[in-house]
């Protein structure tokens, strides 16, 4: 009934050509795209505060408070921010969230995955993740194979792992293992919140690459 009341006072306001203003303070925006008058609040409820303001997402900026809008290319926010940061020292991007800036050598092919990713095995496979572990104490990654053809055995799996070089590999990494079903466990701490990933695998399998946030005690 409030959203059919809500949309009434829209079409009364778009039709009389009024404009509805609403101005957020800056780094963030009006979510409900307009203010609701006094006039109409006892039909449709009372608004809290300054209820209509969200904040600025990750990745976003809000200069006007009233809009947000996406950080550019090599730039990045994280999050209730007026304007966006530029990526020093690297022109090769961000996340897709733009929540962080790659390494300058991270791989042009690099993989992003959040959670889990299942991928054709290549001779090498270069992947990254954000780590995001405000609230974990660390987070555990597992990599596991299917081959694609039967006649194939199953062989080990290299994988190097590091938070300070878009490219690990065998002169650089802080993470390591060489085994069918590789694992790597990371702590919470101020190392870097990406994990760059390099995998050496057979190219006639499938590879899963699961990651999972933990929490002492669970």
């Amino acid at each position: 009934m409030r959203v059919f009341l809500l949309s009434c006072v829209i079409i009364a306001f778009v039709m009389s050509g009024q404009t509805l203003a609403l101005t957020c303070n800056p780094g963030s925006y009006v979510g409900m795209l307009f203010s609701v008058l006094d006039h109409y609040r006892p039909f449709i409820g009372k608004l809290q505060g300054n209820d209509a303001c969200l904040p600025c997402g990750v990745g976003y900026f809000c200069a006007n408070g009233i809009t947000q809008e996406k950080c550019a290319f090599n730039t990045y926010s994280s999050g209730s921010a007026t304007s966006c940061t530029a990526c020093r020292n690297s022109n090769r991007g961000t996340d897709a969230a733009n929540s962080a800036c790659l390494l300058p050598n991270t791989p042009a092919n690099a993989i992003e995955f959040t959670k889990t990713i299942t991928v054709d095995s290549t001779k090498l496979i270069s992947t990254f993740t954000k780590l995001n572990l405000a609230g974990y104490d660390y987070v555990d990654v597992r990599i596991k194979q299917t081959p694609l053809n039967p006649n194939v055995p199953i062989t080990n799996i290299k994988v190097y792992g590091h938070r300070s070089t878009g490219f690990p590999g065998p002169g650089k990494y802080d993470g390591f293992e060489n085994s069918k079903e590789p694992f790597l466990s990371y702590d919470n701490d101020s190392s870097g919140d990406i994990l760059y990933l390099s995998i050496y695998a057979h190219p006639d399998t499938m590879l899963t690459i699961d990651l999972q946030r933990v929490k002492n005690g669970q």
